[in-house]
């Protein structure tokens, strides 16, 4: 006698787990709006709010297209990030609740903390909030200002990431900066401003995006 079992399909083949960073004063639920063209599909890709409500009006742009609430990874006072190590602390957490995460994605402020994160896996911190990052894909990044964390980018960091910022995008020089320390980075531009990369105004580098993410599917 034989016993045959169907294997449920979310079993058959559990997808690369990706964490994804929306930028200041927006939210997970815009990002994933925003994101909707890039190749992401083979990813069990996690779309979460930051831990801290807005402490200011979000652009006015923002609350033209989009709902209430908005949230913020941390605000900058001088030169000094408040509110990153709750950040990171509950990245930390969110990790030990729903990883492991192999690639972590960014926009904007949201890109600032994945490039952070993804320096702490490749220097292999004690204590990185994502230490089993494998890629990571950052859009219109940019080096910390805060010193405690600039100094994570004084080395090259050898974990492979995609990076792309619009033509008249006003962090596309700080974007092509933090580039530099990635040495297996990939970087292609769009012809928008400060936005994600779509089918409209960045074919090249959706279709990039796709092929760097080949080697990570399952």
């Amino acid at each position: 006698c034989f016993l045959f079992f169907r294997v449920p399909k979310d079993k058959e083949r559990m997808k690369p787990k990706v964490l994804a960073l929306h930028g200041f004063r927006t939210s997970g639920s815009i990002l994933k709006i925003q994101a909707r063209d890039l190749p992401l599909a083979d990813f069990d890709v996690h779309f979460i709010d930051a831990p801290t409500l807005a402490t200011g009006e979000a652009q006015e742009i923002v609350k033209t297209i989009f709902p209430a609430p908005y949230f913020e990874w941390w605000t900058l006072q001088g030169e000094t990030y408040s509110g990153i190590e709750e950040t990171l602390r509950y990245i930390h957490t969110y990790e030990q609740q729903h990883g492991p995460f192999v690639g972590v994605l960014g926009f904007s402020q949201g890109a600032c903390l994945a490039a952070t994160l993804l320096a702490q896996a490749a220097l292999h911190m004690e204590g990185a909030a994502l230490p089993q990052l494998q890629f990571g894909i950052v859009l219109s990044g940019f080096i910390p200002v805060d010193r405690a964390y600039a100094g994570l980018f004084s080395t090259s960091l050898p974990l492979p990431c995609f990076f792309s910022y619009g033509a008249t995008d006003f962090k596309r020089d700080a974007c092509v900066t933090l580039s530099h320390v990635f040495p297996a980075a990939v970087t292609v531009a769009h012809s928008a401003d400060h936005m994600l990369p779509n089918r409209r105004n960045g074919p090249d580098a959706i279709a990039a995006l796709d092929a760097f993410l080949k080697p990570f599917r399952k």
